[in-house]
């Protein structure tokens, strides 16, 4: 099926007064009046994986947030990510932004499902003059307040492609298909 997409320009044109990618999130929500459930992605996000699956994950543990997880399998890479531990239902348990010893290599992707009983958090946290970039540490917020879930992508292959390096690695890797 077809879905419409909409980008939405918060109208600032300097780091100076960009509002950050929470206050982007929250932005959005308030200018389009979304009143429906909200999936974010990042546009530095680069994977092959069906969605419906992860939104399927999402609609079984409504209505709390789900995020999207990727084992990277490096410890020192760990440290460029939000990283994340889950229990046995998959609840975080515990979220460190960009920690100087991971605790493990399951990576938090910029991949939120937030149903619309929940589009109300970010203006929360923004409210308390959190951190209006980097959703790490939004997450790292959530997770201590609410039940919050991750979804782990198993069987394909996630870019971060926020860097030169990255984006040569995940050309080359989707070059080879």
């Amino acid at each position: 099926s077809s879905k419409k997409i909409t980008i939405v320009d918060d109208g600032t044109t300097s780091n100076e007064t960009r509002l950050g990618a929470t206050g982007d999130i929250e932005f959005v929500i308030e200018k389009k009046t979304i009143k429906d459930d909200l999936l974010v992605l990042a546009g530095d996000n680069l994977f092959k994986a069906d969605l419906s699956i992860f939104t399927k994950f999402c609609a079984s543990k409504r209505p709390s947030i789900t995020i999207g997880l990727y084992d990277i399998k490096d410890l020192i890479l760990a440290k460029k990510y939000g990283i994340v531990s889950v229990d046995k239902n998959n609840k975080v348990i515990d979220f460190k932004e960009k920690p100087a010893n991971p605790p493990s290599t399951l990576a938090a992707m910029c991949l939120y499902f937030f149903p619309k009983e929940r589009l109300d958090i970010m203006k929360s946290y923004l409210g308390m003059d959190n951190a209006k970039d980097a959703p790490g540490y939004f997450l790292e917020w959530l997770y201590k307040r609410e039940p919050m879930f991750g979804y782990i992508f198993k069987d394909k292959k996630w870019f971060d492609i926020g860097d030169k390096k990255s984006l040569e690695e995940a050309d080359k890797e989707f070059r080879k298909e």
